[in-house]
């Protein structure tokens, strides 16, 4: 069911629609007094939801011919939106009673508790991409979020404009995105419930932004449009600055400022990578090509000479950013395409991570991998990040958890030599750490590893 989208018509029937032959896909979803105001499909595509006038909530089962609908009772007015969670579990509902509900999609009952706070009618509804938070948004202008599993409030009420909040949307760092009524989109900080940009959507020209970058000195933020246009903004002036920047064919995806924030770096599903000159916002030369899928992540070295992309195929490609020529050979690096990567303060390591679940090492000097995966994240890598002093790299993962990896050669190695206790073999050597570095014992009271060199 996910080649078909749907829409609802006012003689009380839910139709549903093939998108490829514009026509409908089966006889329309029907029931007595029913009149859908919303509706979702499952991620997964086999069910759908609907939120409807007689203030019931109905659980359409689509694997059925013809479907077959589960009742979600307790409303007192009508259902005015709904929404599924991202992993599938629950459903939410607001109903013009003023309450949120929220319901357990196996069981088709509600869970612990009805969720009132709002003073006026709840019109959207959206859940963090992990499933744990919810966010509702109402006629005045409120929005507040809400913890899933109990139902207690996260946080203060945002309040942006004091008009109706049409919609909500959540990114996978937890920035939640509301459009109001007086057409101004708002971009807030969820995890501590306060605003971060308010922009006029005239002014985006309705377009709607897909990925950012922050400049060093936090004055200017570039926004991706679905267009492949890229704007810069000013975060002390709230305004455009100057003329969207246009080069990319198809959608741009990732973004990155050089550390002096004098060079925009950005990745597109054209395949190609741009450099821009932030001052004069134009292009700087001709794009990057190399990669054959989608380039899903850019960042630039600690001194700004080096750019690494990473692409949908699962390829590093490291680029001067001078000559803008790449520098030796692409790394086919994880078993699935990365979503982050991170320079170590040094310049010496690269930290990439995957939906594959694992991060790797990369020696930047050499190109090649340091060891073995690092595994631990129980969902695909979102984001790295090395601390200030390179010691410690810190992983979040698509679950909403963090991750601490301890980068400290020294503290390595004692580790090895307590768990181990041995110095470690000729063949691990050459394994873990090249034959850039002689061989040496990292356990000077312990014997030498098999096939070590006699020193």
């Amino acid at each position: 069911w996910q080649s078909f989208y749907h829409f609802t018509v006012g003689d009380g029937n839910l139709w549903l629609w093939n998108v490829h032959t514009q026509k409908p896909a089966a006889e329309p979803l029907r029931g007595p007094e029913m009149y859908a105001h919303s509706v979702a499909f499952s991620p997964d595509g086999k069910k759908l939801v609907s939120g409807d006038s007689d203030r019931v909530v109905r659980l359409w089962d689509l694997g059925h011919s013809p479907p077959t609908a589960e009742f979600l009772v307790g409303h007192r007015d009508y259902v005015r939106t709904v929404t599924f969670s991202p992993d599938g579990k629950t459903i939410a509902s607001a109903s013009d009673d003023g309450t949120v509900r929220i319901w357990n999609v196996v069981s088709a009952e509600p869970l612990k508790r009805i969720i009132e706070g709002h003073e006026s009618i709840v019109i959207s509804l959206a859940m963090t991409h992990n499933s744990k938070f919810l966010a509702s948004g109402d006629q005045q202008g409120v929005i507040r979020i809400w913890a899933v599993d109990t139902g207690e409030p996260w946080g203060k009420p945002m309040i942006g404009d004091k008009t109706y909040v049409i919609s909500l949307d959540f990114d996978h760092l937890n920035i939640l995105a509301s459009a109001n009524g007086n057409q101004h989109v708002w971009f807030w900080d969820a995890v501590h419930t306060r605003p971060v940009l308010q922009m006029a959507l005239g002014e985006l020209d309705f377009r709607l932004a897909i990925a950012a970058a922050f400049s060093p000195d936090e004055e200017t933020v570039a926004l991706a449009n679905w267009d492949g246009s890229i704007q810069l903004w000013s975060l002390v002036s709230r305004e455009p600055m100057g003329r969207p920047l246009i080069g990319h064919e198809l959608t741009v995806t990732s973004l990155a400022f050089s550390p002096d924030g004098k060079i925009l770096a950005s990745g597109s599903m054209d395949k190609t990578v741009r450099l821009w000159n932030v001052a004069t916002q134009s292009s700087i030369g001709a794009p990057l090509k190399g990669h054959t899928l989608t380039v899903n992540g850019v960042t630039f070295s600690p001194t700004g000479k080096m750019l690494v992309s990473a692409c949908e195929d699962h390829i590093l490609r490291f680029w001067d950013v001078a000559t803008r020529k790449q520098i030796g050979e692409p790394l086919n690096s994880h078993t699935s395409p990365m979503s982050s990567l991170a320079f170590s303060p040094d310049g010496k390591i690269l930290a990439s991570g995957s939906r594959d679940k694992t991060l790797r090492l990369w020696d930047v000097e050499n190109r090649q991998p340091l060891g073995d995966s690092l595994e631990g994240q129980t969902t695909g890598v979102y984001r790295l990040l090395f601390s200030p002093d390179g010691q410690t790299l810190v992983s979040s993962g698509e679950d909403g958890t963090i991750r601490l990896w301890d980068m400290n050669t020294a503290s390595w190695i004692d580790r090895v030599c307590f768990r181990a206790n041995r110095n470690i073999s000729a063949d691990e050597w050459q394994h873990y750490i090249g034959n850039g570095i002689p061989y040496h014992r990292t356990c000077p009271n312990l014997p030498p590893g098999e096939g070590a060199p006699v020193q």
